[in-house]
């Protein structure tokens, strides 16, 4: 294993104060000392990360990890591997709905990253070693009170603007949700309005081109309910190549996958209404409310649409695009294959 000292990982590609590197410093390697034993791995393949941790992926390979103090898991695809580097996705899970950090490494370099796809980096990532077979790599969490910018070598997929949302027009007044209420049925969460549906204006949202495709989803979703596992492996046979395995198996990825999609309607004022589209999926993490559109039912006028929820970060042309992507697999598990642009 290449060594894991802070004298190797003065070659970071950031500039930072002598004090700032002391902090750094001091912080790996209490780290190190306290968390050397806890880097455990739980039975549902996630790994968690507590200190310098080193991991084999081969291309097209993927792993789930989460990093200390933060609730969430996160996917980690090695995109391709060469004698020269490694190409790496980074994505909240579920992968569909957040946005995606992707980083090219040369062979012994490193950058800082953001697991979230934000502007702090939370995590260190070494490219130790890589070939065509595979791509070796540690991983060392970065507290973020230490401020460390992510490394100019990582760019995102399907990027979120804080505080800005896809819109046809300005919206003319603050948007109002209607009240929902989440019930756990079996292994299913889904989300059930309070407001009552209004024809008309469905007919009107089912006419748009956002309305359209949430339909699509909507029956892509139900008819996929019918997956099973030997229908999962033939299905990411030939999407990516290989045999699921570990977080990408049938148990794992089924948490994960959508059932439905839940639309309703609620009235803001007048003639403007909201057309909320929920997910429904067997984990809480993938399901909620995902979609706002805010319609004028007289002048059939789509005033806003808003990405949120578990959809949060995207927009329509990647939803076309990835639904295009699953409904083209053979089989009943499209919905179960992640959609990864440039793949």
């Amino acid at each position: 294993m290449a060594p894991t000292s802070f004298q190797r990982r003065k070659s970071f590609k950031f500039v930072l104060k002598r004090s700032q590197l002391y902090i750094i410093g001091i912080v790996i390697l209490l780290a190190i000392a306290y968390f050397a034993v806890s880097g455990i791995i739980y039975g549902n393949g996630t790994s968690s990360i507590s200190a310098t941790q080193s991991f084999s992926l081969a291309p097209n390979g993927s792993m789930l990890f989460t990093l200390p103090g933060n609730p969430r898991t996160y996917s980690l695809f090695l995109k391709s591997s060469s004698d020269v580097g490694a190409t790496f996705y980074i994505s909240a899970v579920p992968i569909l709905a957040n946005p995606i950090s992707v980083v090219t490494l040369n062979t012994l370099g490193s950058s800082n990253l953001s697991s979230g796809a934000g502007s702090v980096a939370d995590m260190h990532m070494d490219l130790l070693s890589s070939s065509e077979a595979k791509a070796s790599f540690e991983i060392t969490p970065i507290l973020t009170s230490l401020g460390l910018k992510v490394s100019g070598n990582v760019y995102l997929m399907n990027p979120v603007v804080p505080g800005e949302s896809s819109s046809s027009s300005a919206s003319s007044g603050a948007t109002t949700v209607p009240t929902t209420t989440i019930v756990q049925s079996g292994p299913t969460t889904t989300i059930q309005s309070q407001s009552a549906n209004n024809p008309t204006v469905m007919a009107l949202v089912n006419n748009t081109s956002l309305g359209k495709l949430m339909l699509n989803y909507k029956a892509l979703y139900i008819k996929d309910q019918a997956c099973t596992s030997s229908g999962y492996s033939s299905a990411y046979r030939q999407a990516i190549g290989s045999a699921p395995g570990g977080p990408n198996s049938f148990a794992n990825v089924s948490k994960f996958t959508p059932t439905n999609v839940n639309i309703t309607t609620s009235k803001v004022s007048g003639s403007t209404y909201n057309i909320t589209y929920s997910i429904a999926a067997p984990s809480a993490q993938a399901a909620g409310m995902a979609i706002i559109l805010q319609m004028n039912s007289s002048s059939a006028v789509v005033l806003s649409q808003k990405f949120i929820g578990p959809y949060q970060g995207l927009n329509y042309t990647v939803l076309e695009s990835q639904f295009n992507y699953q409904n083209g697999l053979t089989g009943d598990c499209g919905a179960y294959i992640p959609y990864i642009p440039g793949r």
